[in-house]
């Protein structure tokens, strides 16, 4: 139950801040989620051995194996896997998972069965996507629902049609690489999500997968051969992306029941030129947006991280033997994305990102070594 959930994020997050009464680690500003404050706040005192036994056997059967073959680099202990798992990836499954038996109930009742329920994610490069919605589709695999991952990444356009995009707008920095509002092949998005309500044995529907170091690092859509197959029905899409959510700024209204996250750090030296093409192209994102049933928003104290955290990750594609960036081209790339950052982060950081009314969004502050360090809920 959510009740249970929220009992058990308690005890998840000993040390978060800020705090409210009886040191609970939710911020202020639920609005139509007043009622699961309400609930949350009555389940502090209970207890219920079940969601310690469950936390275990997810633990020990999915957690740990993936974390000891997965995360090798730096070798971090069992110790460590733990306090991710408990502070981490345990209460955020146990979250998804509640929302997931609420849209079942509600698709029962009005006999849409085979809709799936889907989780859109939005998070800087470089802060664990990749490895949250991995653990997370395990999980529910465990618990005998069929999850399915993707990311916007894999919807960049084609390497010729991305040159064609850079040709078009020769003089905008910002669309000379993939990345930005307007480098997405949004019809193939929202063709393959749309197809994954049908989905059955005998007529699968293949994700798109993207190789980002095809073309000397500059990327192209793997050919079909390489793609994802899905044969079976599909209960789960979990679909994340750096910039999903992003609202346009004339669409930048202040709404009630804004996060009172702390405020964001933005480098001073963010480039502005090319924006406002981007500001124009993103519009087109607004229908992709609106077919999600649950946001989760990864969010960061300082945008300076992200040059950290993709710096990280091209140096491990390096010493896989990969073709990637060099540290210049790095920031070169990275500088691509932060005015966009700059732009639609403060506001999706305060409001949620662009979405449905009343669609709920789970928030998490993540610091430089991509753990929790406050939770909320933007409804």
């Amino acid at each position: 139950s959510v009740g249970v959930f929220l009992h058990s994020l308690i005890n998840c997050f000993p040390a978060v801040s800020p705090v409210r009464q009886s040191g609970l680690p939710f911020i202020e500003g639920l609005g139509k989620s007043k009622m699961l404050l309400d609930i949350f706040n009555s389940a502090v005192q209970s207890t219920d051995p079940s969601i310690s036994q469950s936390r275990e056997e997810l633990y020990n059967t999915i957690f740990i194996p993936y974390w000891r073959q997965n995360l090798e680099n730096g070798n971090p202990s069992d110790a460590a896997g733990l306090d991710s798992f408990n502070k981490y990836f345990f209460p955020s499954f146990h979250f998804i998972k509640t929302m997931y038996n609420n849209h079942i109930i509600k698709i029962t009742s009005t006999h849409k069965h085979n809709t799936p329920f889907f989780i859109a994610m939005s998070a800087p490069q470089g802060c664990g996507k990749t490895t949250f919605t991995d653990l997370v589709c395990k999980l529910f695999a465990h618990t005998g629902v069929n999850c399915v991952s993707m990311s916007l990444d894999d919807f960049y356009l084609t390497g010729s049609d991305q040159d064609a995009i850079a040709a078009q707008y020769h003089s905008n920095p910002l669309l000379q690489y993939r990345g930005n509002a307007g480098t997405h092949d949004l019809k193939l998005a929202l063709d393959t999500l749309e197809a994954l309500k049908t989905v059955e044995p005998g007529s699968p529907v293949s994700i798109p997968r993207y190789d980002k170091s095809l073309r000397a690092g500059r990327g192209d859509r793997s050919p079909p051969s390489r793609w994802t197959a899905i044969d079976s029905r599909v209960d789960v899409v979990l679909f994340e992306g750096w910039m999903l959510g992003f609202t346009p700024t004339e669409l930048q209204s202040p709404a009630a029941g804004a996060s009172s996250c702390e405020a964001l750090s933005v480098p001073e030296d963010i480039p502005t030129e090319g924006i406002q093409e981007v500001d124009r192209l993103l519009h087109s994102y607004r229908t992709l947006h609106d077919l999600f049933d649950l946001w989760l928003l990864l969010a960061v104290k300082d945008l300076s991280q992200v040059f950290a955290w993709r710096l990280e990750a091209e140096h491990k594609m390096l010493a896989a033997g990969r073709a990637g960036l060099t540290d210049s081209q790095v920031r070169d790339f990275v500088l691509r994305f932060m005015p966009a950052y700059a732009k639609y982060a403060p506001f999706m950081y305060a409001h949620g990102p662009q979405r449905q009314e009343g669609v709920p969004v789970l928030k998490i502050c993540v610091d430089k070594d991509r753990q929790p360090t406050t939770v909320d809920v933007i409804d």
